[in-house]
This record gives C-alpha cells, sequence and structure tokens, in this order.
C-alpha cells in the first residue's frame, strides 16, 4: 500500500521532506489509480464498459429490458439490442421485411412497402382460384384464396390445371377446354361427337363412345372396318340416338361394323328410296355389309318399312365372299315397324355362304304390323347357303303378323338350328297371326328345333299358335325335338303346330315333347297338318315319344287332326 507524503523534487530526485522510514516508490499517473480504486466490472484499463443484451435467438440482436453491463461478454448476450422478436433470427433490426405479417425489422410497421398482389377464393383447396371470385389484394394470400385464377371447377379439387384429365369421365380435369363434353374416344384422344371419332378412325379400329346420350348420325362409307363400344361396358348408360326423328347407323356396302355394349334407340327411318329395304333398320341398316352385335340395347325405334330397329340387306352384286350377322347376348325391347320389328336379315339373289347368330338374345314388347318380330329371308340363292343358329334366346310378349321368329328360305341350301330358347306370350295379328315360329320351308331346306319352351302363345285368326309351317319343292324336311308346348292358342287350325298345305315332298319329325293344355277353334288342339296335294306332292310326319294332355278342338282332333292328300303319319 502505497501512502501519500509530500514529496520534495530537485534534479529529478524526489527527496520526502517528511518520512519516518525509506521506501521504493513508483511514479503513477493520478487518473491510473482513480481507475483502479473504481467500482469492479464497471469500468477497465480503456474506459467504461459496455452494455450487453440478452440474445436468445442468436441473431446478433438482443433484448432491451434485458440489459446489463460488463468487461467481458456474458453468455447469450449482444451488444445491440432493439429486438422486437428474441424467438425468430429472421427477425431483428435491419432484416429485410417480408410478406409473413411480422414485423421482419422491428421499425414497428408491418409488412411495408412490399407489392400487393390480387389473391383469388380457392373453395376445393387446390391452389387454383375462381376466376369469377371476388379478389383480394395482400402481399401473401390470406387462408381460402390463391394467387393463380384458371380454375375451372372451383368445388372439385381434383380439378384444376395440371390435373390428371381421365378420358370420359365428363370433366374438364385439367381445364384445357376439352374432355367435359366429349362424346367419344379414338387413339387415347377424346372428341366432341361420335361422328368426328369415327371420321379420325382408320380402318379396323376401335372408337369407345362415352357414357351418356348423344344424338348421332353415322353413316359409314363402303369398306368400312370399325369396331364401335361403349368405354363403360353398359348399353344403359352409353347410348346413341335417333332422336325419334333420324335413323342412327347406316353402313354402306363392302363393311364390317362390329357394336359392342352400346344402346340403341329412339331411330327413326321412312325415308323413299328405290331400293325397298333401305327404308328399313332405324336404328343400324347394313346393305352387302357385316353387322356384329354384342350386349347392345335396341330400343325404341320405328321404322315405315322392315326392320324397326335393324336390316341387313344383301343384294345379288355383293362383293364379299361370306356374310356374317351375329347377333349374342342383346335386348331388343319396344321396338316397331309396318313390317318387321326388331331384326331383318334378307338375301337376295347372292352367291357364297351367308351365316346369321343370334344368341343369348331378349326380344320382348316388340310390334310389327304385317310382319314378324324376326325375320331371317333367304331368296333365290341359287349358288350359296344360308345357315342360321338361334340359341338360349328369349321372345316374351311380342305382336306380330307372321310369327315372332320367322325363317324363311328358297332357292339353294339353307339351314335353321334352333334350341334352349322360349317363346311366350307373343301375339299373332289378324289375318295371318302366326303366335311364335314360322317356318317357309322350300327346296331343300331345313329346320331343327330343340330343347325349347312354347307357353302361351297365340295366333289369332290364323293357324299354328307355336308353330306354323309352310313347306314347298322337293325335300324339305322340319324335326321338332325334347320341346315343351303349353297353353297355346290358334283361333283356327294347329292349336301348338300347324303344318302348312303341303305343295312337293316334305317331312316333319316330332319328338320326345309335350303338348298340354293347347286349344284350338277348328282342328287339332295339339297338331294340324292340311292339304297334302295330289300326284307327287306327299308329306311324312313322324310323332314319336311324345306326351299329349288336355289339348282341345273346337271341331275335331283335341291332339291330332289331318286333312287329305298322302300323308304318313307314325306315332
Amino acid at each position: 500500500m502505497c501512502k501519500l507524503q509530500r514529496w520534495s523534487y530537485t534534479a529529478g530526485t524526489m527527496i520526502s521532506s517528511r518520512f519516518h522510514k525509506p521506501c521504493t516508490l513508483l511514479l503513477l499517473l493520478a487518473s491510473g489509480c482513480a481507475d483502479r480504486c473504481a467500482e469492479p466490472g464497471v469500468k477497465d484499463d480503456t474506459g467504461p464498459c459496455p452494455t450487453w443484451y440478452f440474445d436468445l435467438d442468436g441473431d446478433g440482436y438482443g433484448q432491451d429490458e434485458r440489459a446489463t453491463v460488463s468487461c467481458s461478454e456474458p453468455r447469450d448476450h449482444a451488444l445491440q439490442g432493439g429486438d422486437c422478436d428474441d424467438s425468430s433470427a429472421e427477425i431483428h433490426p435491419g432484416a429485410p421485411e417480408l410478406c409473413d405479417t411480422y414485423d421482419n425489422d422491428c421499425d414497428g410497421t408491418v409488412d411495408e412497402d412490399l407489392e400487393l398482389l390480387p389473391w383469388y377464393p380457392d373453395a376445393d383447396g387446390d391452389g387454383y382460384g375462381d376466376p369469377l371470385g371476388e379478389p383480394v389484394e395482400g402481399c401473401a394470400p390470406p387462408s381460402g384464396y390463391a394467387g393463380d385464377p384458371t380454375d375451372c371447377d372451383d368445388g372439385d379439387p381434383l380439378v384444376h390445371p395440371g390435373a390428371e384429365d381421365l378420358l370420359c369421365d365428363g370433366l374438364d380435369a385439367d381445364c384445357d377446354g376439352q374432355g367435359a363434353e366429349a362424346e367419344a374416344v379414338y387413339d387415347s384422344v377424346e372428341y366432341g361427337s361420335v361422328e368426328e371419332a369415327v371420321d379420325a378412325a382408320e380402318r379396323g379400329a376401335e372408337v369407345l363412345v362415352c357414357p351418356g346420350r348423344h344424338d348421332t348420325l353415322l353413316e359409314l362409307p363402303g369398306g368400312t372396318q370399325l369396331t364401335l363400344a361403349s368405354w363403360s361396358g353398359d348399353p344403359e348408360d352409353t347410348v346413341l340416338s335417333g332422336g325419334e326423328t333420324h335413323r342412327i347407323i347406316l353402313v354402306e356396302p363392302g363393311s364390317r361394323l362390329t357394336v359392342e355394349n352400346l344402346g340403341l334407340e329412339d331411330g327413326y327411318s321412312d325415308s323413299p328410296s328405290p331400293t325397298y329395304f333401305i327404308q328399313a333398320g332405324a336404328a343400324v341398316m347394313g346393305e352387302d355389309a357385316d353387322l356384329i352385335m354384342d350386349g347392345c340395347v335396341v330400343r325404341g325405334n320405328l321404322s315405315v318399312r322392315n326392320g324397326g330397329a335393324v336390316t341387313v340387306y344383301m343384294a345379288q352384286d355383293s362383293e364379299l365372299e361370306t356374310r356374317e350377322l351375329t347377333v349374342r347376348d342383346c335386348l331388343f325391347e319396344d321396338n316397331g315397324s309396318d313390317g318387321v320389328s326388331a331384326l331383318f336379315y334378307y338375301s337376295q339373289g347372292v352367291g357364297g355362304d351367308q351365316y346369321v347368330t343370334i344368341e343369348g338374345s331378349t326380344f320382348q314388347h316388340n310390334t310389327a304390323q304385317e310382319a314378324s318380330t324376326v325375320w331371317v329371308f333367304g331368296e333365290h340363292n341359287p349358288e350359296g347357303s344360308l345357315d342360321a343358329r338361334v340359341s338360349s334366346c328369349s321372345f316374351i310378349e311380342n305382336s306380330s303378323a307372321t310369327g315372332a321368329f320367322r325363317f324363311t328360305h328358297s332357292g339353294s341350301e339353307g339351314s335353321l338350328t334352333l334350341s334352349d330358347s322360349i317363346f311366350q306370350d307373343n301375339y299373332g295379328s289378324y289375318p295371318s297371326g302366326h303366335g311364335g315360329l314360322a317356318l317357309d320351308l322350300s327346296e331343300g331346306a331345313s329346320a331343327i328345333v330343340s330343347g325349347s319352351g312354347f307357353v302361351d302363345n297365340n295366333a289369332t285368326g290364323a293357324n299354328g299358335g307355336a308353330i306354323d309351317m309352310d313347306l314347298s319343292g322337293d325335300n324339305p324336311w322340319v324335326e321338332i325335338t325334347g320341346c315343351n308346348f303349353e297353353g297355346n292358342i290358334a283361333e283356327e287350325d294347329g292349336g301348338a303346330i300347324e303344318i302348312g298345305d303341303v305343295d312337293g315332298r316334305g317331312s316333319v319329325w316330332i319328338l320326345d315333347s309335350t303338348f298340354t293344355g293347347n286349344a284350338v277353334g277348328l282342328l287339332g288342339g295339339a297338331i294340324h297338318h292340311g292339304y297334302v296335294w295330289d300326284g307327287d306332292e306327299s308329306l311324312s310326319l313322324l310323332i314319336d315319344g311324345c306326351l299329349f294332355t288336355d289339348n282341345t278342338a273346337g271341331d275335331c282332333g283335341g291332339a291330332i287332326a289331318g286333312q287329305g292328300g298322302e300323308a304318313l303319319i307314325v306315332i
């Protein structure tokens, strides 16, 4: 410890004027001595100690209210204060102002000096706003708003620009202006109409029709090969319509059309034409063309001529080597015509083989004023054959003049095979109203009917409540085996089966069948055969293994009756 004393100074030598004992002295500045004697931690040898501010977020700016003076840096402190949010390193004096509703630079204002942008209502939250909505301004979108006003459906989060646009879903998912009104798809491209898609399709291509009801008028040029199918596979939700004003599809010669799982409804045809049958086929008219129909619903079509719904007409000058009509798993319902109401196949003077196949299909509530519900007709085809096969079909409550199904063939080889089908509640109108099946065979044509049921069919004013047949020419023959005839009625002859006047040499075999409760106004409650003309005409009628129960006739032959000529009946 140094004690202050009075000093005398001579020539650089300090001599105390009074002292008690010698001591070594250091020359000290008065100010240094004063600092050493100051409060510790407040001052040091450089001057006053700085103020430190508690800095929780480490951004170099601390809290003004938590300041401390120290000559050494305290932990978690900074030399600058003014931090208005010490929990965020992004917020402090001098920080760039962001559009985030915070005072980033701690100047007391929020989001100042930033560009204000329009924001549009985004009800479905897909990031795209409604262009028709009322916009609000701000530097950032409020909740429920978006900056891109290009949403074409703000009620569906799956619909917006850039979204996956599924084909045939009825939506313009990517808002490109296409897809919402698409009717058909070809080669993964949507088209606004079925006609446009068909026009774009190459030969042999498939055009898929989108769900919906589409007013359609297709005219397929000669040589077309096309498959027209439902996108969904459901003919009830994918319908081509004629709008009750026009035909739906016209197929020109040399073409092949396949129609799958489509509805064909409300077609109409009454156009005059030098070609008789061109007026037919309100749903589909094919001239010298192959037609394949699979899983279709053909409903409510009307033609003033034959083929109220579908007609295929094969002419003598056809260029096709073989000809085909196939109808599989289809429904023909509520179709009408002055002629054939549902389905008409007609060939005239055609060479080559013809194949008509109808399977798994239902024909119900169709009305034919002057002909049949279904008619397969081959006429004057000396160089070809007609092979018709009908299986697992139902003919229910149809009204026609010449039967629910009619097969006519003359002039060459022709055959009908009908199996495992049902004819029920069909009604034949006057004057020649056969109720169920009508067969017109000549010159070697044949028909085999097996495993089928004929129930409650009615031939009003005519013959053959279930089956009516006319045989002419050389060796036409019919075999009926394993069938059931029940409750059929004819006003004149043949309550179940009528074999009309035979003009030639014909054979009829009826085997292993049952006849129950059939009735007739005149002759043959179950079976009747007409006149067999004298000369070279003859009828060979074989009835074997059959059961007859409760059949009645108004005149004679409750079970079987025959009239005149040469007929051989074996039972």
